[in-house]
């Protein structure tokens, strides 16, 4: 279903582009609309074949992305004011293959950026926040991860099942019931979603579900 997603958001793009560059332009860019999309599709992909384990198959979906950046600038991919779905769908490759490290890195550059930009406080970011979360949690560096999860726990549902883990350790069950069953809510709501393409905010549903 990806696949054919990204097939359809391209050929749309060269469509419209095809039926729309050269004519007056009017208050609505329509190919910078539809590369939007196509490259929300495109980054979504990586992350879905990242959760999956197939992360080879995540790597030439990473390769196509790049290049669909490069060609269509307006797609936004790489744009911290719309959550920089490509840099963040690299890190989250590099993060599910065990390079903790690299991940932080790359997760910490695009908040510099973001801040650097003035966008930090935009909530796109938030689900950055949980995957450095948990990152740190599975680091064992727990206050770096409630301080993380702190952050980002308004909108990422990672970052409640990160701060679900704490509180459990700390043998608050009932508060930790609590940040898991908003974590699911969270998840069901994105999922719900007509317009949704965020897959790696459902990276701990399994998580979730288990109660932990």
């Amino acid at each position: 279903m990806a696949q054919t997603c990204v097939e359809h958001g391209i050929a749309d793009v060269a469509d419209i582009r095809a039926r729309y560059t050269g004519k007056p332009g009017g208050f609505v860019d329509v190919v910078g609309l539809a590369a939007v999309n196509a490259g929300a599709v495109l980054c979504a992909r990586v992350e879905i074949l990242a959760l999956k384990g197939a992360l080879s198959a995540a790597d030439s979906a990473v390769v196509e992305a790049e290049r669909f950046d490069v060609q269509y600038p307006m797609s936004a991919m790489s744009w911290g004011i719309s959550g920089a779905c490509l840099p963040r769908a690299k890190a989250f490759v590099r993060e599910k293959r065990g390079d903790l490290r690299g991940a932080r890195a790359a997760y910490e550059a695009i908040l510099a950026d973001a801040t650097n930009a003035s966008w930090a406080g935009s909530g796109v970011f938030d689900v950055v926040y949980g995957r450095l979360a948990m990152i740190a949690l599975q680091s064992g560096d727990e206050a770096a991860a409630e301080r993380w999860a702190t952050k980002g726990v308004r909108s990422d549902a990672t970052s409640n099942v990160v701060l679900a883990v704490l509180l459990q350790r700390k043998g608050d069950t009932t508060k930790a019931m609590e940040q898991i069953a908003y974590a699911l809510k969270l998840m069901d709501d994105a999922a719900a979603s007509k317009y949704w393409t965020l897959p790696i905010h459902l990276a701990e549903h399994r998580r979730a579900k288990a109660g932990l």
